[in-house]
């Protein structure tokens, strides 16, 4: 395909933001240039700012997918091509998966819990739209009339295409319809009940205090950071934060601490969710 990838590369953007301040400094434009270099599109995010906003940008994504995918499906059979079938399809399903993983940021790192609440809805809708998907017979009749004339491919084409019609058959679109329609809604549940057990660790809160000497080893740059040091001297770690137990796991020399705060870690809302994992299961 000659069209590039579409990523988010945020390790870039971390970098060029650090180094934005400084004169002679890389900018955005430097780092765009270079990507381009790796057939990459390199650009800023645009997260919404408030629940309504991150409805909307799901109604939007959805909506926008959904014309895309009605003017596929309608395409003359005798007039298929890869660019106007497995090309397009990954281009449509790929806007809505960049929107997703945006909104999962956003449910995962907000500090206000309204927008963390929406965003994990939305992600549900959104979830449950793409399995919908999988389940659409004009979509992947149109997929298979091309991929049945064995057109002539180079690598990465063939990929695109033999995973894309692999997807389908694992989700049952060749079952009779009730029992398609059966595991269809039982993977729309399972979705739900893996928000639910992902909102409870992202819930919860199993704060560990240390003393100095117990975090030995661990950079000072951490020891520094807002909210770590207590007023009684000793130092907070949030287990529930990636880059708390990152920053231990690595560099602490006590091996006891470093276990503590592991435990801790894989332990987070087990009570809650116990039994939503029976329900997983």
């Amino acid at each position: 395909m000659n069209t590039p990838v579409h990523r988010r590369c945020f390790a870039l953007l971390l970098v060029a933001a650090c180094l934005g301040g400084h004169a002679g400094a890389a900018t955005l434009a430097d780092f765009q240039t270079k990507a381009a270099r790796s057939n990459t599109v390199l650009v800023l995010p645009d997260y919404p700012l408030t629940p309504e906003g991150l409805r909307t940008r799901a109604d939007n994504a959805i909506k926008t997918a959904d014309s895309a995918l009605a003017a596929l499906a309608a395409q003359d059979p005798a007039m298929l091509t890869f660019d106007g079938t497995f090309a397009r399809f990954d281009a449509i399903t790929s806007a809505v998966a960049t929107c997703a993983n945006q909104i999962s940021t956003v449910a995962e790192s907000h500090p206000d819990k309204a927008m963390r609440d929406a965003a994990r809805e939305v992600e549900v809708k959104l979830e449950s739209w793409s399995i919908t998907l999988e389940y659409r017979e004009d979509i992947y009749r149109v997929l298979k009339t091309f991929a049945d004339t064995k057109p002539k491919l180079d690598s990465q084409q063939q990929r695109l295409m033999d995973i894309a019609l692999r997807d389908y058959r694992r989700a049952g679109l060749t079952l009779p319809p009730v029992e398609r329609q059966q595991v269809e809604q039982l993977r729309k549940r399972l979705s739900e009940l893996e928000q639910q057990f992902s909102v409870n660790i992202n819930e919860a809160r199993a704060p560990l205090d240390f003393t100095l000497e117990e975090l030995a080893g661990v950079p000072q740059t951490f020891l520094a950071s807002p909210g770590v040091k207590q007023a009684d001297g000793r130092y907070r770690v949030m287990p529930q934060v990636t880059w708390h137990t990152v920053a231990i796991s690595e560099n602490a020399d006590n091996p006891e601490t470093r276990r503590v705060v592991n435990i801790v870690r894989n332990q987070l809302a087990r009570e809650k969710n116990i039994p939503v994992l029976a329900k997983l299961v």
